[in-house]
């Protein structure tokens, strides 16, 4: 009713006449502009409050047909709808309409981290450039603060945003001191050894390991481990670790590998089309490949256990 069609032209425009506001986002019609202000005054609502909810709907309306019409069947409650359209604004036709097709089915018990990792692959996909300026922008946000104005009790926080490959091995490095710890008859609950574990790196590393050419005698550190499961796929753009919340572009995974201590290994191109077969009760390990990277997951209803963790029988 109050597209962009909607407005009456004037003899000539001035500061303050009505224009037509871009809402939703790409390929949605614009909105005219006083129509939203008596819309916010009839919801009581400020005016870019209603400008947000109706953006939310036009977006909803425009670019997710699929998710739209499942709302005004009374299937999916509207807050749910309108939270998707929210996460959808910034993506280009093509990712929105991606996301509406993998959200439109299971809308009603999507979850905001499921919803957040779909957006993200949807950008990933169609809007490659942008996603890599995000990923090299929120690599400027990396830190490891010692909060020292909070010390309660002799003990401190210490918080940190790192690469993901970093943070991956920090975690592993950490269990495994926790582990000894515990071995070596250790008390402490497995956080409490982990915090230890950290303090006693901290002081066995007081100097990086980085390369200078001098012979160094203590033990090697741990090798980075990069596993690339190759398969057939319509691109190459994108790439997938052992983890279904995890996308990640090929120059990030190329950086990981580009480091010398880094052991990279690619497993054999699995065709996730090829029909296999398998006369026994255990799956052999070709099979089981493809079926763990054909599903992702669990295939048991709203499930979203990894399919590397799950059980797998023929």
């Amino acid at each position: 009713m109050h597209t962009e069609d909607s407005i009456v032209p004037g003899a000539f425009a001035w500061a303050g006449s009505e224009q037509a506001l871009p809402l939703g986002g790409e390929g949605c019609p614009r909105v005219a502009e006083f129509a939203l202000v008596e819309l916010a005054a009839l919801l009581g609502r400020t005016f870019d409050s209603a400008r947000l909810h109706v953006a939310r709907a036009v977006e909803l309306r425009y670019r997710l047909p699929r998710l739209h019409a499942r709302v005004a069947a009374l299937e999916v409650v509207t807050w749910r709808a309108l939270q998707v359209a929210d996460a959808t604004l910034a993506l280009p036709p093509d990712g929105a309409a991606w996301v509406d097709r993998q959200v439109a089915p299971f809308a009603g018990s999507v979850g905001p981290a499921q919803l957040e990792r779909l957006v993200r692959e949807a950008m990933a996909r169609f809007d490659p450039v942008r996603a890599e300026e995000e990923r090299l922008a929120a690599a400027e946000t990396r830190h490891a603060t010692l909060h020292r104005d909070d010390v309660t009790g002799g003990t401190v926080g210490f918080t940190a945003e790192m690469d993901l490959a970093d943070g991956l091995d920090l975690d592993a490095a950490l269990d495994q001191g926790a582990a000894q710890l515990a071995a070596l008859g250790s008390p402490d609950t497995h956080d409490v050894r982990r915090s230890v574990a950290l303090g006693e790196m901290a002081r066995d590393q007081l100097a990086l390991a980085l390369s200078d050419g001098s012979p160094d005698d203590r033990p090697a550190p741990r090798p980075r481990r990069v596993v690339i499961h190759a398969h057939l796929s319509e691109d190459l753009t994108l790439a997938t670790i052992e983890r279904p919340d995890v996308l990640l572009s090929v120059e990030q995974v190329a950086s990981w590998c580009a480091d010398r201590r880094t052991q990279v290994t690619i497993t054999p191109v699995v065709d996730l089309a090829e029909e296999r077969r398998s006369a026994g009760y255990a799956a052999p390990p070709r099979l089981r490949e493809q079926v763990i990277l054909r599903d992702g997951s669990c295939v048991f209803p709203h499930c979203q256990r990894p399919a590397r963790t799950a059980d797998l029988t023929t």
